[in-house]
């Protein structure tokens, strides 16, 4: 989701002694966590499962997580309003 193409970087990061993410890289974990947290509040752990891995007419037929890997935070942002305020895609 960071964008890295080393799989184990996340443990590294979270490491006292490991290496600092670059900014876009660690902004991308960040949001999941901020878009998780409004939505199992709203919706509950399940269905915000489900969204971050489905298919999201939002953002153009990708899941959350593709969007989030590619930087497209304002449309993570909006497509996890969207799904909170139950508007649908049109």
């Amino acid at each position: 989701m960071a964008g890295s193409q080393d799989p184990g970087i996340a443990v590294q990061w979270a490491g006292d002694d490991g290496p600092a993410p670059d900014p876009p890289a660690e902004s991308k974990p960040r949001l999941a966590h901020r878009v998780w947290v409004v939505l199992t509040v709203a919706e509950g752990d399940e269905v915000a499962r489900l969204w971050f891995l489905g298919a999201n007419p939002w953002l153009d037929g990708i899941s959350p997580v593709e969007a989030n890997s590619q930087g497209r935070a304002q449309a993570v942002l909006g497509a996890a309003q969207a799904m909170i305020d139950d508007r649908h895609a049109g």
